[in-house]
């Protein structure tokens, strides 16, 4: 079968002026970037993009197979796609062309082998084991329930082709998704079935299922893969540092699929010591092509995520590898709840240590390494210690001395160094308290229970051992992130003085202000009346404040709300 295979091909060459067996460099990637053609086997589907990878079990048995051709640009592109068919099917790999010879040569290397359809199936198996569903099997390709998703939905492997409401799919990083429960056995089974046109298109649907697997859990729908996002994934899986690798069975080709679809970006951990406090901060450096930057024309920016109290450096994690995954250049600081400053032996900091110490030398370190003003998100009080800071510091500037990865730094953060601030459930002063159950329970009992640490000396401390129980309903998942007294002394403050400045005298260029009505005057914790006059008091030329019904706790993780912040800071 291989040879009359390759005689076939032999005989489409002489027929076309100008068309030689000769392998350039690069090549091989320009046909895989114009699939027009269409290969089919008796059961499975494969694409001239795919070809080169998608091997199937029966390819080298005696059962005759259809082949049919969709969609010709050109002669010439028939014969290039063919001949990238022929390669696969004789087991050929592709050779860089020889600088001495006129000619590439065809070899055989078990260590770069063709991938197989079979390890394919093994590697998808293996990312999905990795997905959040509920007593779902994820199925690929062509599987038994085929017929009964065409059926259903006219969408489908029919006569050999990808097909979706009568359309044929044809671009390798389209693909199909299929939610579809069946009753076998009196047993209700869910499955999602994906189809993908090539290996591409394949991982571009389960990153979806990835992405939102609630998505798919709770009704019967056919969703295809084919928007602009999908071509981010596709430029990765080509690019120059991957094509080389991608098709081949190695390591390497198993980390492209897999960073392709857990996320396009490589994570750096650093950290920063200023006056002996070590402090954590985070890098997801996107992987994305410039390309693919600058057709989406997202900022260039830095953008740092801060959290809250009682959280730490994974506080904005969801969104942070998100947006990096996207392309954006994203970092994580951690101005509190971390093992360098909130250790049972570490200082006992106070507010103003984040203001002048801690939150300077995290922003001023990744200013210093990218050189750049910039975008920062902060949450509750990682916006608040942010809003401080560049109001006493936003128009001089500051230096400060510290120690990058253990090297010793000299760094001078400009005036003006945040260009965009985002502010999601930023408490002030606490106005408008009123008559709220928690602040009424913190001003009765806030003074005993820092007496009451103070004689235990426990300088560090959780949610859970302050104990402020009448909070805990808001915060269910207390992961046991501590502050340092202190700083919870100067919150018992903030909350019981009546005539204390509030806060917002600032300019950045862009700012957005977050703000949670979930109890309709408050998030739980912070006022609408306090977030009202911080957003007033802020000096922007183009800011907005966002409403929306959510408690303070989550915010970071509140789909919504990191929806209105991609949006703003694109």
């Amino acid at each position: 079968m291989r040879w009359q295979l390759f005689f076939l091909f032999i005989i489409l060459c002489t027929l076309v002026s100008g068309v030689t067996l000769d392998y350039k460099e690069g090549s091989r990637h320009s046909a895989k970037s114009t699939v027009q053609s269409v290969v089919i086997s008796k059961n499975d589907i494969q694409t001239a993009s795919s070809s080169s990878y998608s091997s199937y079990s029966n390819i080298r048995s005696k059962e005759k197979y259809n082949v049919s051709f969709i969609n010709h640009s050109s002669f010439n592109s028939f014969v290039s796609q063919l001949r990238t068919n022929l390669r696969y099917y004789l087991n050929l790999t592709y050779s860089h062309k020889n600088s001495s010879s006129a000619s590439a040569t065809f070899f055989t290397n078990e260590s770069t082998r063709l991938i197989k359809r079979y390890e394919l199936q093994r590697l998808y198996k293996k990312f999905a084991n990795r997905i959040d569903l509920k007593n779902t099997t994820i199925l690929f390709g062509n599987t038994r329930y085929n017929e009964k998703l065409l059926e259903f939905y006219d969408s489908g492997i029919k006569n050999g082709v990808i097909i979706h409401k009568n359309k044929i799919l044809n671009k390798p990083y389209q693909g199909l998704i299929f939610s579809h429960f069946t009753i076998e056995d009196d047993i209700i089974k869910r499955y999602i079935v994906i189809v993908g046109v090539s290996a591409e298109g394949e991982i571009n649907a389960l990153r979806k299922v990835f992405q939102s697997p609630d998505n798919y859990l709770y009704r019967n729908f056919v969703e295809l893969v084919n928007d602009t996002e999908q071509l981010f994934t596709y430029d990765f899986i080509h690019s120059l540092n991957n094509s080389d690798h991608f098709n081949y069975n190695n390591e390497q080709y198993e980390k492209i699929l897999e960073d392709s679809l857990f996320g396009k970006f490589r994570v750096e951990n650093h950290t920063v010591s200023a006056d002996n406090v070590s402090l954590r901060f985070k890098h997801y450096l996107p992987l994305t092509s410039q390309k693919i930057k600058n057709f989406t024309n997202i900022t260039k920016k830095p953008i740092v995520f801060g959290g809250g109290l009682w959280s730490d450096i994974d506080c904005w994690n969801d969104l942070g590898s998100k947006m990096s995954d996207y392309g954006y250049d994203v970092w994580l600081i951690e101005i509190t709840g971390g093992p360098g400053q909130d250790c049972d032996t570490c200082i006992n900091y106070n507010y103003s240590d984040l203001v002048d110490r801690f939150y300077p030398a995290l922003i001023g370190s990744i200013q210093h390494l990218t050189n750049e003003s910039l975008v920062y998100v902060g949450h509750s009080n990682g916006a608040r210690t942010a809003i401080s800071y560049l109001e006493k510091y936003e128009k001089t500037g500051k230096n400060l001395t510290v120690k990058i990865d253990n090297e010793t730094v000299n760094i001078t953060i400009k005036p003006n160094p945040i260009e965009t601030l985002v502010a999601a459930g930023v408490p002030g002063s606490f106005e408008g308290q009123g008559a709220s159950l928690i602040f009424s329970f913190i001003k009765t009992y806030g003074n005993q229970t820092i007496k009451n640490l103070k004689l235990i000396n426990s300088t560090h401390n959780s949610l859970k051992q302050i104990g402020i129980n009448t909070i805990k309903p808001f915060n269910t998942n207390d992961s046991g992130q501590k502050i340092s007294l202190n700083l919870w002394e100067n919150y018992f403050k903030f909350i019981k003085l009546n005539n204390d400045k509030q806060i917002g005298n600032i300019s950045p260029t862009n700012f957005m202000l977050i703000k949670g009505t979930a109890l309709i005057s408050s998030d739980g914790i912070v006022t609408t009346e306090d977030e009202d006059q911080i957003f007033s008091n802020v000096n922007s030329t183009n800011k907005i404040m966002k409403e929306i019904f959510a408690l303070h706790v989550g915010m970071a993780d509140n789909k919504k709300i990191q929806s209105f912040i991609r949006e703003f800071i694109k």
